[in-house]
Parts: structure tokens; C-alpha cells; sequence
């Protein structure tokens, strides 16, 4: 069992790295820095939203942050690529929308703001559904997810 799950995990960082996925997971990494990135203070009142073509879309509580965050872009956008490689994120985008965060940041966010597994990323379940054999299916999964989880751990140590 344990050749057979090292050929699958190398099966699957082979097509990670075809695929060009190691920068879209690069860019989730954001979820895990958001408050080391930005701050206590704008970590209250803006969170990350979502990831689209390497844009980041950020939840703000008003419209007078959104404005503040505009005028902090080219700074965000600076302390972003330092922390986040590869160019996984180009550009940052704000909308209004409810910040759904304790007045006290906790050391991760929580899991509602991590981005959804089935879009971790999102090229990665249509090919899981090509597998037929739901047990493979399910260890591929749990292996492109622990890779994920390895990607974002790698600059936290």
C-alpha cells in the first residue's frame, strides 16, 4: 500500500507542476499570512474573499476601508510578493461585503475563509472525477491536499 500511495503522490506532483498548479496554490497561501501581511487593525476589517487568474478579491467592511486599502495597494500588493513567490498574485481587488472575523485575529483564519477544497484549486476536482475507483479517487484527493498544505507550510517554518 505504501509503494503504491508513493507512486500516486508522485503521479499527482507531476501533474501539479504540468498543470502550472504550484503557483495557484502558491497564491491559497495568503489565507494562512492575511493578518501577518496587513495588520491587526485592516485584518478587522478586510479579509481575502477569493483567487481568480491570479487577481485577489478582498472582502472590506465599508466603503471608507475600501478607500484607505486603495490608497495601500501598491504597499499590500509589495509585502504580498514578498511573502507570496512565484507571481501568484498580480493584482488585488475590493469589494464591499461583511467581515466575518472576531475583533481579535486568531493565528489562522477560519475555515470558512480558506478556500473551499473542491476549488483548491478548481482544475483540480474535474480531473478527480475522470477516476473512476471512488477509493483512488478519495487518496488522490487527500494526497493533493496534503501537497497544498505542504506548499503553504513551506515558508511558515
Amino acid at each position: 500500500m505504501s509503494k503504491r500511495i508513493d507512486k500516486i503522490d508522485r503521479v499527482l506532483r507531476k501533474t501539479i507542476r504540468k498543470m502550472d498548479l504550484e503557483s495557484k496554490l502558491e497564491g491559497y497561501r495568503i489565507w494562512t499570512l492575511w493578518d501577518e501581511i496587513v495588520g491587526e487593525q485592516i485584518a478587522g476589517r478586510a479579509q481575502p474573499d477569493r483567487l481568480r487568474n491570479r487577481i485577489l478579491f478582498i472582502r472590506v467592511s465599508s466603503s471608507t476601508w475600501i478607500q484607505q486599502l486603495q490608497i495601500l495597494k501598491p504597499t499590500l500588493l509589495e509585502k504580498i510578493h514578498q511573502i507570496v513567490k512565484g507571481g501568484a498574485i498580480k493584482d488585488i481587488r475590493f469589494s464591499l461585503g461583511e467581515v466575518t472575523r472576531s475583533s481579535k485575529p486568531s493565528p489562522r483564519p477560519e475555515t470558512e475563509n480558506r478556500p473551499k477544497t473542491t476549488g483548491l484549486p478548481g482544475e483540480i476536482e474535474p480531473h478527480l472525477q475522470q477516476v473512476r475507483d471512488e477509493e483512488l479517487r478519495s487518496l488522490m484527493r487527500n494526497i493533493m491536499l496534503k501537497q497544498a498544505g505542504e506548499l503553504m507550510a513551506r515558508d511558515e517554518d
